[in-house]
C-alpha cells in the first residue's frame, strides 16, 4: 500500500482500487478526491482541499480515475472533480465540481 502523507495538520492519502477501503475505515473522516490528471479544475480544486485539510485536520484522499477503474464505477463518478466525505467508513456527502472554499467549507461543517 502506497501512503503519501503530506501536511502536518491533515494529510494527503495516494488512493487505489486496493487500499480504497482500508484508508475509508483507518481514518475517523477523509474526503476521498476523484481526479484526473488532464482535468483543470481538478488541479486548482487541489489546491483549495489542501486548504481545508490545513485548517480542519481532516485528511484528503486522491484518487486517479484513468489509473483506478473499479471504486470510481462503483461510486459512479460521471463528472470530475467529485469529492466524497466519509465518516467512520460511511459516505455522508458528495459534492460535484470545484467550488471556492467558502462553498466547500459550509457544505462539509456539519461533520466537522
Amino acid at each position: 500500500m502506497q501512503l503519501l502523507l503530506a501536511n502536518t495538520c491533515g494529510g494527503n492519502v495516494i488512493v487505489t482500487d486496493d487500499n480504497f477501503e482500508h484508508v475509508i475505515n483507518n481514518h475517523k473522516t477523509i474526503l476521498i478526491d476523484f481526479w484526473a490528471e488532464w482535468c483543470r479544475p481538478c488541479k486548482i480544486f487541489s489546491s483549495i482541499l489542501d486548504e481545508v485539510s490545513d485548517e480542519t485536520g481532516i485528511w484528503v484522499g486522491k484518487i486517479n480515475v484513468d489509473n483506478e477503474l473499479i471504486k470510481p464505477v462503483e461510486y459512479q463518478i460521471t463528472s470530475i472533480p467529485t469529492t466524497i466525505l466519509f465518516k467512520s467508513g460511511k459516505q455522508v456527502k458528495r459534492i460535484v465540481g470545484a467550488k471556492p472554499k467558502h462553498t466547500f467549507m459550509e457544505e462539509i461543517k456539519e461533520w466537522l
